[in-house]
């Protein structure tokens, strides 16, 4: 039987994805992800909320910094609007060439992804 032949994959820039957990202290270890933004220890970053994703960017004047080891840390009120807690896992997703970092709880990812897993699999809700 023959195989099936795939469309090509459109791919808009370089991104790098990984998941992780959120660590006891509210933080994110991932040094992949971290090396492709760039970012050194003590870089100061701005972080917020939309429609429950974090956004967070490279920002002389941010509040927030990396630790000395790169942990990027999620603020206690980031945690709690994204209802994130001590092993809960992540997606981060890092734009080098934006400078930013992406950061979607598994509740945001869900949401983001049910229309493409209703169509691909031709239900409706």
């Amino acid at each position: 039987m023959p195989l099936a032949v795939l469309p090509a994959l459109r791919v808009r820039g370089s991104r790098c994805y990984r998941i992780v957990a959120l660590d006891d202290r509210g933080r994110l270890a991932e040094s992949a992800v971290i090396a492709a933004l760039g970012w050194r220890p003590g870089q100061r970053l701005a972080i917020r909320v939309v429609e429950g994703v974090v956004l967070i960017e490279a920002d002389g004047g941010g509040v927030f910094r990396l630790s000395r080891r790169c942990h990027v840390p999620l603020p206690a009120p980031v945690r709690r609007w994204c209802a994130l807690g001590a092993g809960d896992r992540v997606l981060l997703v890092a734009e080098p060439a934006r400078g930013r970092l992406t950061v979607y709880s598994l509740t945001a990812l869900d949401g983001v992804l049910s229309s493409v897993h209703e169509r691909v699999w031709g239900e409706a809700e």
